[in-house]
């Protein structure tokens, strides 16, 4: 998912990616004075003890961390 200023809310509310089932998603973030960086948070898919499935951090990495180990 790309983060945008008019899209915050739904941006970062994974709920509709918890009720498909999707086991993990990224978010991207610019990073101020860098047109072609991004800060990316990841999330996956966890259950509370109640059944609820909703997303936990697992941790937040630039773009160019990610390409230099050849994760992006």
């Amino acid at each position: 998912e790309v983060w945008s200023p008019s899209s915050d809310g739904k941006d970062r509310d994974g709920s509709w990616y918890a009720e498909c089932g999707i086991p993990a998603y990224w978010l991207a973030r610019p990073v101020n004075g860098q047109p072609w960086g991004a800060l990316i948070t990841m999330y996956e898919l966890a259950e509370t003890p109640s059944g609820l499935r909703t997303y936990v951090e697992t941790g937040t990495r630039t773009l160019a961390d990610l390409e230099e180990h050849g994760l992006a």
